[in-house]
């Protein structure tokens, strides 16, 4: 079904991030799902394979030739997808559109569940701070978000003195950044784990919970470390600026390009 996994692999894969969501963001069987870096599908598919679920769900990536797939044999009138021409040194050199601008085709306070799974793993810091702001955008009050990062914290500091990590991380960009390929920095990015606590706040969400993950040893049965964060409290609807208005469910994509 994709360029890694064999069927049985994408179907595990995508049963237990149904899972993680429902443990740890509140899936419920009316959950309006946003899939970022949704790839082939595995989270949809498992979704679509849920005799409980009939919420709604919109994922979107920067590969085309993914979405294409997920639009041939997973989309109908309840699962959506959309291709977005973005900027990726790694997976995506040609596209047209810096992450830092892209503004998801998806209407404020229209999603319950986020999903962004070896998103941030790819991605610089601005850009990852980029994208939360747009999570906070869309999130329902009360929302919640997974992401997965390689978190850099006092557990990875003890496993990498011990040799007991996935992947050396010898190269730094900052303070707060470490890679793993010199000549491919986007193969495996980690960050500070209070860096991404403070890039979660100043996207006015709050950290709710923090799972470490097997590449560390830290013991969850996720390889990737799972961040879960929330956008707070009940607010007043919001007013839909003229880009939001164009759009006409809350989990639109229509067009080619996302937009």
């Amino acid at each position: 079904m994709n360029d890694h996994d064999d069927d049985a692999k994408f179907v595990e894969i995508g049963d237990e991030q149904v899972q993680q969501l429902r443990d740890l963001a509140g899936l419920s069987a009316q959950s309006a799902v946003l899939d970022v870096g949704c790839g082939y599908g595995r989270l949809a598919h498992a979704l679509l394979r849920d005799p409980d679920f009939r919420g709604t769900y919109y994922g979107f990536d920067i590969l085309p030739k993914h979405i294409e797939w997920c639009k041939q044999h997973l989309a109908d009138h309840r699962f959506r997808f959309g291709h977005i021409d973005i900027l990726n040194a790694r997976y995506n050199p040609e596209g047209q559109r810096a992450p830092s601008s892209v503004r998801w085709p998806v209407r404020r306070r229209s999603v319950d569940v986020i999903m962004l799974a070896s998103v941030f793993t790819h991605m610089w810091p601005e850009d990852i701070t980029h994208y939360l702001r747009q999570c906070r955008r869309v999130l329902r009050p009360g929302g919640r978000g997974v992401a997965t990062f390689f978190l850099l914290n006092d557990n990875w500091r003890q496993a990498a003195a011990e040799g007991r990590t996935g992947y050396p991380l010898p190269y730094q960009l900052n303070a707060s950044t470490r890679y793993f390929r010199e000549d491919d920095p986007l193969h495996v990015i980690a960050y500070e784990q209070h860096w991404v606590i403070e890039a979660v706040e100043s996207a006015r969400l709050r950290v709710e919970h923090v799972q470490l993950g097997r590449w560390a040893a830290g013991g969850g049965e996720a390889w990737q470390d799972l961040v879960v964060f929330h956008r707070q409290g009940r607010e007043p609807p919001p007013r839909l600026d003229a880009y939001e208005a164009r759009l006409s469910r809350p989990l639109a994509g229509q067009g080619a390009d996302g937009t």
